[in-house]
């Protein structure tokens, strides 16, 4: 909308506006009593997500705008399926009671989830991480490092060009963090071009700000406890999620307590054509099982053993002999 025209616009509009303006890839679900509205492009995206009318508010002089909302009770059900769809949502709620609030009610961004950090238990699946992960290029190979926030698991590594299409469609990612000068160098990789994006700013780079981060966060002098001596590029992608959820997220970090090595080399890697294809994830995880064979199809299945022949004494734990299911390993 041109100048004049928000000139001639309502309060609630003008208040809107400057909302979205600090916050312009998300959708604000703006609370005005009891629904949660959205506007213009943003309820455009929401009707057609979640299947609710798209209707018109009157704005001054001003022309009408776009409007869809929910009741705000619901809440929680809309949610999911708009990070489902791929989007990042601001939660805008008001700050005071309207009925003693002299002039427009206040309103304030409390919280933003993306699809990598839906930390709900209702709408997460049981057998099934939600990893959102970041990548980082140097001459030496790829950092890449992935996170499920709802469980606290955080892995990291250095890969070649040639692993990265497998390793992201191995674990799912459901968002992806660049730096915004290497977001056109990783529109090569195939498995990337589907995922929800976010980038951060360039200078976010550094080896020393993000050494610095990891140190805060573990309450470290320095990271060779977590192996990642000589990772500078590993360091890096580490630090950018953090740096990201800090500079995004309102919710405690606390329980990400350690970082481990994001294991790969050590496995037949299948590639991400027979991934996809033959639906490792959607066809059998999504499915009814016992939950510890799920597991262990999404550790073993996608990554066979090269040198060794595991076989599962899966018979007697699902009787209850065991706590687990006991892995047997035969060299070859």
């Amino acid at each position: 909308m041109i100048k004049q025209n928000q000139n001639k616009s309502t309060p609630v509009m003008k208040q809107f506006w400057s909302i979205k303006d600090k916050h312009k890839d998300c959708i604000i679900l703006f609370r005005m009593g009891d629904f949660y509205e959205t506007f213009e492009k943003d309820a455009e995206v929401t009707s057609k997500i979640l299947g609710i009318a798209l209707t018109k508010r009157a704005n001054g002089a001003a022309a009408s705008v776009a409007l869809a909302g929910f009741p705000h009770h619901s809440l929680e059900q809309h949610l999911y399926k708009l990070l489902k769809a791929g989007n990042k949502v601001a939660i805008c709620e008001q700050m005071e009671d309207a009925s003693q609030s002299k002039g427009i009610v206040k309103r304030e961004v409390v919280e933003i989830v993306s699809p990598g950090m839906n930390v709900s238990e209702k709408f997460l699946e049981q057998n099934k991480n939600n990893f959102i992960c970041s990548l980082f290029y140097d001459r030496h190979g790829i950092g890449i490092s992935i996170l499920d926030y709802s469980t606290g698991e955080f892995y990291s590594n250095i890969i070649d060009q040639k692993d990265v299409d497998n390793v992201i469609s191995k674990y799912d990612i459901s968002e992806l963090i660049l730096i915004e000068n290497q977001k056109k160098l990783f529109k090569n990789f195939r498995s990337l071009n589907h995922l929800y994006t976010n980038t951060i700013p360039d200078w976010i780079n550094d080896l020393d700000f993000n050494t610095e981060i990891l140190c805060n966060h573990f309450n470290v002098k320095s990271l060779k406890g977590f192996g990642l001596k000589d990772k500078n590029s590993s360091v890096i992608s580490s630090g950018m999620l953090l740096y990201y959820l800090k500079e995004n997220f309102t919710s405690n970090s606390l329980h990400i307590d350690n970082i481990k090595s994001l294991s790969y080399s050590n496995s037949m890697q299948l590639d991400y054509y027979t991934i996809k294809n033959l639906e490792l994830f959607e066809s059998l995880l999504n499915n009814k099982m016992d939950q510890y064979l799920a597991e262990i199809i999404e550790d073993y299945l996608c990554q066979p053993a090269i040198k060794a022949m595991d076989t599962i004494d899966y018979p007697k734990c699902i009787c209850g002999q065991h706590d687990k299911p006991r892995l047997y390993t035969s060299i070859m």
